[in-house]
């Protein structure tokens, strides 16, 4: 398993003029603190990407470095990358590629994946490429570009119901009169696009003309890896957060974890229903459906990307009482060790599963995703005047802040 660190600010503030043609481009980030993993019982077929320690290994086991960019606009009500009414998308995916990045983290929504509609005319204005067609059909052309000059994608499902930032509810689903995608629709559509990224053609809302390439010009698949949700996290309000009603690390959904702290992940009763809150156990039903479509298909395994919540109980606090650490929406992953009064829920994969059985174990393909901003965004309390980089330096260290979280 490794962890990495999306710092959406940095680029941006440093080369804002260049991205003036896509303002939908932001950056992701770096290598950072890794944790131990065991042999892997199930392998996935050549050509995969795998973790090994802090290391990702490309498919011909070298080292892969993310270097790595965001371009929004999919998961919006636009319903596509934003930017296309400025410049070709051929334009902007060799604008970084200049610029030293070597992959492209792509947000969605469910709703634009299951509808695939044509967006409207003034959004893609400067792609004669992209008109007349649909969302996913535009997607593919962005993906395959990519890969024939040798970048790589990261696919995000950044929220369910088409709109801006993360899902307001802090969860993986969403279920209201008006906007209805289940925990079967976020799961399904995973499966679908895992069919997708290897050349399926799909027909959710309209049938796909583009077809999508699996191998970048360096021979090793466009893309290394799914990230599962988009900042899980805690709702707050005015009046305080209640951590049990958003996305927690590690509860159980119904099963005791210091009875049981690695269930089932499709066991609790919740799953059908669409009501459950352990955001880790949601990411390996989500995981284990896309290694199980996989494996049965006779294909490498994806990277899993999993982030963070946004407050964990401290070393004294229940998941019900608190208190709470608190940070970054999607960035904290205490859970995955825990501590002294919460029992540690690290993410364990298998190749597929339901509620009375899983398949066989599968590791080095868990990446941790930890969103992490600047104070340009918040100023959070370390943000002062004593803040440095180096562990140590201070009680507003940055090293040590991520180190902690």
């Amino acid at each position: 398993m490794i962890r990495v660190d999306w710092d959406k600010a940095a680029f941006r503030d440093r080369h804002q003029r260049h991205l003036r043609f896509a303002a939908g481009l932001l950056v992701l980030g770096t290598l950072g603190a890794a944790f131990l993993v065991r042999p892997p019982h199930v392998s996935g077929a050549s050509g995969n990407w795998t973790t090994s320690g802090v290391q990702l290994l490309n498919p011909a086991g070298g080292q892969f470095i993310i270097t790595g960019i965001n371009w929004y606009g999919f998961e919006t009500t636009s319903h596509v990358a934003h930017g296309l009414y400025t410049k070709d998308y051929t334009y902007i995916v060799n604008e970084i590629k200049q610029y030293g990045y070597n992959t492209i983290r792509i947000p969605f929504s469910n709703e634009m994946w299951e509808l695939d509609p044509i967006p409207n005319a003034n959004t893609i204005s400067a792609c004669s490429a992209c008109k007349g067609k649909h969302s996913r059909d535009i997607l593919a052309l962005i993906v395959n570009y990519a890969g024939s000059i040798g970048l790589h994608v990261i696919l995000d499902n950044h929220r369910s119901e088409a709109g801006n930032s993360n899902e307001a509810n802090g969860l993986w689903y969403i279920t209201t009169k008006s906007k209805n995608y289940p925990e079967s629709s976020w799961t399904n559509d995973w499966i679908h696009i895992e069919d997708w990224v290897h050349g399926i053609q799909q027909t959710q809302g309209a049938s796909d003309t583009v077809t999508l390439n699996l191998n970048a010009s360096d021979g090793f698949p466009i893309v290394l890896g799914f990230d599962l949700r988009n900042e899980p996290h805690t709702v707050c309000t005015h009046t305080g957060c209640n951590y049990l009603g958003g996305s927690t690390w590690g509860t159980g959904d119904g099963i005791d974890p210091a009875a049981n702290p690695n269930p089932n992940p499709f066991a609790p009763a919740c799953v059908s229903s669409s009501t459950c809150h352990d955001w880790r156990l949601a990411a390996q039903r989500a995981g284990d459906l896309i290694l199980g479509e996989s494996a049965n298909k006779g294909w490498g395994f994806p990277l899993i990307f999993v982030e963070g919540i946004s407050q964990y109980p401290t070393s004294t606090g229940t998941p019900a009482n608190g208190p709470y650490n608190f940070y970054w929406q999607g960035g904290e992953l205490l859970g995955v060790n825990g501590n002294a009064n919460n029992p540690g829920a690290p993410i364990v994969l298998n190749a597929g599963g339901d509620a009375t059985s899983l398949g066989g174990a599968v590791n080095n393909q868990v990446v941790y995703s930890a969103h992490d901003y600047g104070p340009n965004l918040y100023l959070q309390p370390w943000f002062n005047t004593s803040t440095c980089y180096a562990s140590g330096c201070s009680s507003s260290s940055l090293a040590d802040i991520w180190e902690t979280h």
